[in-house]
């Protein structure tokens, strides 16, 4: 369905985003081989990668190979840029061997909602509350306060608050990872008991 608008957009519009298996955050090389895989699905494909230590890894040389990636569980600014470095090598090295750049869109989607889950979740019990965070700026004395306060936030927030070797370990990551990972192993379960019925529940 969204074939026949990428061909008329030239690869700018009609993208189809799809999600690696979030159980291989760890694994930059079956990370890779699925991108590929996906990748050579359809031509308007758009691969979902994981902002870990060995997405990082996975997303330039998927770049680099000519995969328009959509990098996730992505919520900080040193994850964005991260990226960011990661897409630019791709792109230059295939630029630097003749390889075509200019239909390649690659994306990085910050889960801000998540984010802001897990600084919520830090703040409760503290003296600090944010209102209508998405509707209005924040007033400097709050960022401030929480810059002082909490150091997720810090890490959040700062260009260089995290290395690539922390970015597994970030809250928001962790929870985020095991809520992809566990409704993978939901839906496999659905399948598996439609497909084999336990005999044991009527």
């Amino acid at each position: 369905m969204l074939l026949p608008v990428f061909e008329r957009r030239k690869g700018l519009r009609g993208r189809l985003s799809i999600q690696t298996n979030p159980q291989w955050y760890r694994d930059s090389d079956r990370l890779l081989k699925q991108a590929l895989y996906f990748h050579g699905l359809a031509p308007n494909m758009q691969v979902k990668l994981p902002v870990t230590k060995a997405g990082i890894k996975a997303i330039e040389e998927a770049t680099y190979q000519g995969v328009n990636i959509n990098a996730t569980v992505s919520f900080t600014v040193p994850q964005s840029i991260t990226v960011a470095e990661a897409v630019e090598r791709g792109l230059n090295r295939r630029e630097k061997e003749g390889k075509p750049v200019a239909d390649m869109t690659p994306v990085c989607t910050i889960m801000i909602g998540r984010l802001d889950d897990w600084m919520q979740l830090l703040f409760n019990g503290s003296d600090i509350e944010v209102k209508e965070r998405m509707q209005n700026p924040v007033d400097k004395e709050i960022v401030d306060t929480l810059y002082e306060k909490f150091p997720d936030f810090r890490k959040a927030y700062d260009v260089d608050g995290m290395t690539v070797d922390e970015f597994d370990g970030y809250g928001a990551t962790v929870r985020t990872l095991r809520a992809f990972i566990g409704s993978y192993h939901d839906f496999v379960a659905l399948i598996r008991d439609v497909m084999i019925p336990n005999p044991d529940v009527k």
